[in-house]
């Protein structure tokens, strides 16, 4: 019998983006710093966050093995958020 192929696994960027009222004092890297064991446990690794002063937008990328394990690492956080999508450009 020979042994099967090793199979690498396929990650995905995840974009994550919610509206805030005021940019100035909302801090993105504070929104999800507290989090971070659910993040862990689901096995999601933070990349980026930032906001974008003009359209209110705060917008987190995450890298992990699908958009579910980032979705149920967020509930666990109590973070909320408008939408949650694979980045189709980036590939992770």
């Amino acid at each position: 019998m020979s042994p099967r192929p090793y199979k690498v696994p396929q990650f995905v960027e995840v974009i994550v983006e919610r509206l805030v009222t005021d940019t100035n004092a909302e801090d993105p890297h504070a929104a999800i710093s507290g989090d971070l064991g659910c993040l862990y446990v689901h096995r999601v690794e933070w990349r980026d966050a930032q906001i974008d002063p003009q359209s209110g937008r705060m917008t987190w990328r995450f890298r992990a093995r699908d958009v579910e394990s980032v979705r149920l690492a967020l509930r666990c956080g109590g973070v909320d958020y408008e939408t949650l999508r694979v980045d189709q450009e980036s590939k992770a």
